[in-house]
């Protein structure tokens, strides 16, 4: 079977769609299609720039080079950073949610997604 890479794996939506939920659950909103929406695209357009840095990472780390290698894990560990950064401040930017919570919300949800992307990984090889 063919490799299932990261950055082109088919349930990257529902990543979106758990961080737009986690805001909604956060804010105490109705969580339906309409309410969805904006916050679902926010997380599209961060997971496009977030794409584009990690395969330029992965493909560092595929060169057979040491200083590739350790030039693309140093990409994919800052975007991580970048990312996570990202999640926190986007959360915290909602009424009562402070630094910690922001981060530890954002950090859970990258979490999630993760195990959701191995998972599904092993599940497909």
């Amino acid at each position: 079977m063919s490799e299932v890479r990261p950055d082109r794996w088919p349930l990257r939506p529902a990543v979106h769609l758990a961080f737009a939920w986690i805001s909604l659950k956060l804010e105490r909103k109705r969580i339906d299609r309409e309410t969805l929406r904006t916050p679902f695209f926010a997380q599209c357009y961060l997971s496009g720039a977030t794409a584009i840095l990690v395969s330029l990472g992965a493909a560092g780390i595929r060169y057979p080079s040491e200083t590739a290698t350790l030039a693309g894990l140093a990409v994919i560990a800052a975007t991580t950073l970048w990312y996570l950064v990202i999640q926190q401040r986007w959360l915290m930017r909602l009424d009562g949610v402070g630094a910690v919570r922001a981060g530890l919300w954002g950090l859970g949800g990258f979490t999630l997604s993760t195990c959701l992307v191995f998972a599904f990984g092993w599940l497909l090889s």
